[in-house]
């Protein structure tokens, strides 16, 4: 819920600000009795529709049709405007020119928005990631295809690497949504989902169980989520489908208590690992299509970026990690 009150906190008073900044704008295009509550009505009406625009039209770009990126871009870019200038004009009672003229004072408070995020929020407090793999399937997911379980014949996820894979593949590994088995996945749907895009806690100390993102320990290092296990100082033992922590079996949350562990080179009953002081064991939900500590080793504090949080987009798969 912290990060929730941060990310609501930072939307009011941007909101705030836009208003004080078209009030001005108003002002400086002479359009006549505009007070601080319909400035703020405004734009508060603004980035509904704003919001509701690239909701329907990622949808539609989704769903029904799939255009080169940069006319989609700039046709939503477009439509936004347009929208814009509109509620202005509107809510003002003016001409599109004026509207156009108090619009554009609102680019003063936009700059520093842009700045106060590259510089303040993004290192220190929050920042956006996109899924970019399946290692923590079902919980978060990267770009995939729908198809049918196997075992059950419900709905199951695999997925898609467009540079080894093809989309009208018929059949490719995934799990299960429904009896989280996994295995060969059928009948693929051509049609590619979206990836999860999430917001990352920086500040929040994680625990375990946490799913934390947090910078490879590979030649070319990239950030990747996966599931905090160990802890500094901690022995690590994966042995009959279950994790053990300093010789204690640990008890999973709900979510992945049907999960079958699977040891490798790092914390295996041959090989147990002790984690140093500054140290941390994570490892994928989807065990059998996961590169984490039981390949490349426990990964250095220094390397966690942050808590994992919520999950933004696609609206369908809103949720808050607690």
């Amino acid at each position: 819920m912290y990060t929730m009150f941060i990310v609501l906190t930072i939307f009011v008073l941007s909101i705030i600000l836009d208003a004080v900044f078209l009030r001005i704008g108003a002002n400086w295009a002479k359009i006549p009795k505009i007070g601080f509550l319909r400035a703020l009505v405004t734009t508060f009406m603004i980035v509904v529709f704003s919001l509701a625009i690239h909701l329907g039209y990622s949808w539609l770009t989704t769903e029904i049709v799939d255009p080169p990126p940069l006319l989609a871009l700039l046709f939503e870019f477009a439509l936004v405007m347009f929208v814009t200038f509109s509620t202005i004009a509107i809510f003002f009672r003016t001409t599109y020119k004026r509207a156009i003229c108090s619009w554009l004072v609102t680019l003063i408070p936009a700059v520093a928005k842009v700045v106060l995020i590259f510089f303040v929020l993004n290192p220190f407090l929050l920042e956006a990631f996109v899924v970019a793999n399946q290692s923590m399937s079902p919980v978060l997911r990267g770009t995939h295809q729908i198809g049918k379980c196997p075992s059950c014949g419900q709905q199951a996820i695999a997925g898609f690497h467009p540079e080894f894979e093809r989309l009208d593949a018929y059949r490719r590994f995934g799990i299960c949504l429904t009896c989280n088995k996994t295995d060969e996945i059928g009948d693929l749907i051509p049609v590619l989902q979206q990836p999860d895009r999430i917001i990352v806690n920086k500040i929040q100390t994680p625990k375990r169980w946490d799913i934390v993102l947090y910078k490879t320990l590979t030649n070319q290092p990239t950030n990747s989520v996966h599931r905090l296990v160990g802890l500094p100082g901690e022995e690590i033992i994966i042995k009959e489908g279950e994790i053990w922590i300093n010789g204690i079996k640990a008890q999973p949350p709900a979510e992945i208590s049907k999960i079958n562990f699977i040891p490798d080179q790092y914390g295996s009953v041959e090989s147990p690992l002790r984690l140093a002081n500054d140290e941390y064991f994570v490892i994928g939900d989807l065990q059998e299509h996961s590169f984490d500590s039981r390949f490349m080793g426990p990964i250095p504090k220094g390397n966690i970026e942050g808590v994992v949080k919520v999950i933004y987009w696609p609206m369908s798969r809103w949720r808050i990690f607690e």
